[in-house]
């Protein structure tokens, strides 16, 4: 079996950091708590899914590269790590969610978020949550057999095993599944970059623009 990989790559570097030098400096920035709270919390969970993403991503390569039990370890990190990706980016868009809803949070930036991103519509907001609550209920759904055996208990990446005419076959590596539920990397890296987007917009707002 020959394994392809069809993982997009996402932005992992610092979001803004120079925002709490010109808070505590210059004295710009949210002007109140609430708002501070808000923006760096979404900050911190748009950095921590970019970043278990890449390692996860780094881990299930390293996983095929030497494909034995005693490299299992690899592809079990891998799950971890994709497990904590998507709680984060679910934490994050919901944040975003109550940013566009509610007219007093960053009231003053607000405006400077994207029109029309994917992290908006319902439907990817539904697919996100029902994966967050699959793997928060990951260990019940395993002691309780909800999950059976031709699924995966942990949130593994994987893909299509299509045969070739020489008797082998080609896997391409491309969502992530855990139970019934699946992501493919491509959804899962357009919401990392679009949170990262939105983190960029409501700085900008909030700090003026990055020197």
């Amino acid at each position: 079996m020959h394994i392809v990989f069809s993982i997009p790559d996402v932005t992992t570097d610092p979001i803004r950091p120079d925002r709490i030098l010109r808070l505590v400096i210059q004295n710009v920035g949210p002007t109140n708590f609430q708002d501070l709270a808000i923006l760096n919390n979404l900050i911190r969970l748009s950095e921590n899914a970019a970043s278990e993403y890449t390692q996860g991503t780094i881990s299930i390569r390293e996983f095929w590269e030497q494909t034995n039990l005693l490299n299992m370890r690899a592809a079990t990190n891998s799950a971890t790590q994709f497990e904590a990706c998507v709680t984060s980016v679910f934490r994050a868009m919901n944040h975003i969610r109550a940013i566009r809803k509610r007219s007093h949070i960053l009231s003053k930036s607000k405006r400077m978020l994207p029109s029309s991103l994917s992290i908006y519509t319902p439907a990817l907001h539904d697919q996100v949550r029902k994966l967050r609550n699959e793997i928060q209920h990951s260990d019940e759904s395993i002691l309780k057999g909800k999950i059976v055996q031709s699924q995966f208990y942990l949130a593994l990446a994987t893909g299509t095993d299509v045969p070739t005419p020489d008797g082998n076959s080609v896997q391409t590596i491309d969502r992530v599944e855990i139970g019934a539920l699946e992501i493919s990397f491509a959804t899962l890296s357009r919401a990392i970059q679009e949170l990262r987007s939105c983190c960029e917009a409501l700085a900008e707002g909030e700090y003026g623009p990055s020197t």
